[in-house]
């Protein structure tokens, strides 16, 4: 898949060179997936070939409306009307059944109200798929793992029945797969790290385990914290129930889409969402 890290830097980098050479010679793509992934992409594409007429660009998406209905309504009305205004044609209520690697046709299963399951054909010349996540947990024991492959996670953020293992991110089940998750646990664990082996520290010597850690469990954050950008001006989003605007959802995101703090990633200055922890 183009969006998940193979098993090297180099092989991820070829992969998605790769992809960007379908990209660039199709002349019909569809993105299958309207979650934040797939509705970004689909706008990248819309804005560079879809508006201007060099591509047709189609998004599939499960439900009546992109995103997960988590979010208000008016968010994902937002989105689908910013795709088309980029010409991305959008067909909801639908899945991509089925689709063979050479083949220019997809089956898709589309489902109404009026007309219940019926399956229909789409003709592409590329089929990119956005859709689920797959964690990198299968070098794990299964015990550790839940029904779906994600790492069974406590609220101190440690695998279940495992002291000295510390998960954080996409790969344990305590939360949805965002990155704003991800970076909250981040900061968490490094409270426990550092409770934990300054316990150690005052073990040493008296042959006795670590104490427990000081620092409180995490607690996740229920509030809606989302934003999307769709093509290069505009985008939507959520914090909390408030609807972003979205001039604001350029300003915070779509106009570096966060290269701008990359440096000071590497450096480990600041996260995704802090500049001092």
């Amino acid at each position: 898949m183009p969006f998940k890290n193979l098993s090297s830097t180099e092989e991820t980098k070829k992969s998605l060179h790769d992809w960007a050479e379908r990209i660039s010679s199709a002349k019909s793509i569809v993105v299958a997936g309207a979650g934040a992934t797939g509705i970004e992409l689909a706008g990248e594409l819309g804005q560079e070939y879809a508006s201007t007429g060099k591509k047709e660009i189609t998004l599939v998406c499960d439900q009546d409306l992109p995103l997960a209905d988590k979010f208000r309504r008016d968010v994902r009305e937002t989105a689908k009307k910013e795709l088309e205004n980029l010409k991305v044609k959008v067909i909801t209520n639908a899945k991509v059944a089925a689709s063979a690697p050479s083949s220019t046709t997809l089956t898709l299963t589309q489902t109404t109200p009026s007309d219940g399951t019926k399956t229909t054909t789409l003709q592409a010349d590329l089929l990119i798929p956005t859709y689920g996540v797959t964690p990198n947990t299968s070098f794990l024991p299964p015990s550790m793992l839940d029904a779906r492959g994600f790492v069974k996670q406590t609220s101190y953020l440690r695998a279940e029945g495992h002291d000295a293992i510390f998960v954080v991110g996409d790969a344990g089940n305590l939360q949805t797969p965002q990155g704003v998750h991800a970076d909250q646990q981040v900061v968490h664990v490094v409270k426990l790290i550092e409770a934990r082996l300054l316990a150690r520290d005052q073990d040493q010597g008296q042959g006795q385990a670590a104490a427990a850690p000081a620092a409180p469990e995490y607690k996740p954050d229920g509030k809606i914290l989302f934003a999307a950008t769709l093509g290069r001006n505009r985008g939507t989003g959520q914090f909390g129930g408030w609807k972003l605007w979205s001039w604001l959802v350029w300003f915070m995101k779509g106009r570096h889409l966060g290269t701008n703090h990359a440096v000071d990633f590497v450096k480990g200055e600041r996260t995704a969402m802090q500049k001092d922890w």
